[in-house]
């Protein structure tokens, strides 16, 4: 559910850059497909390609099975799906995307340490912005 979770992301943007963050997204893609795909969500943040996913697999971000990409969205009542955001092949970015590849979330310090890390259990498994607020307000405490 990468749309609504870039989406939200970008509307708690300012409240990310009041406490001194930035939002850099990262997709399976090149960066213009990225940006491109960014764009049509107006999201105005930073979006990087990589399509060799070597920061997947940097963070440890496992690949699913279809009861991760399908099923389990479902029943752990996925906000998206509620709000009507669907997994479409048809509308993907890319069609060499890895639709396995599960995403994850990390905040990285001023001196490149790694401070949080979620690595999603599903596709719908994306922390709240209101989590990740409550996570950078803590590294600045």
């Amino acid at each position: 559910m990468c749309k609504q979770h870039l989406v939200e992301m970008q509307r708690e943007y300012t409240a990310i850059r009041a406490r001194g963050a930035e939002v850099v997204a990262i997709g399976q893609g090149t960066t213009a497909q990225a940006e491109r795909f960014c764009g049509q969500l107006g999201v105005s943040y930073p979006c990087l390609g990589d399509p060799g996913k070597e920061s997947y697999q940097s963070f440890g971000l496992p690949r699913a099975g279809w009861r991760e990409i399908l099923i389990d969205p479902i029943f752990a009542g996925n906000q998206a799906v509620r709000e009507g955001y669907k997994v479409s092949i048809r509308g993907s970015l890319l069609r060499s995307s890895d639709w396995f590849q599960l995403p994850g979330l990390a905040i990285i310090d001023r001196a490149g340490v790694l401070r949080y890390l979620h690595r999603s259990k599903h596709s719908g498994d994306l922390p709240a912005t209101t989590d990740v607020l409550l996570a950078l307000d803590s590294l600045s405490s």
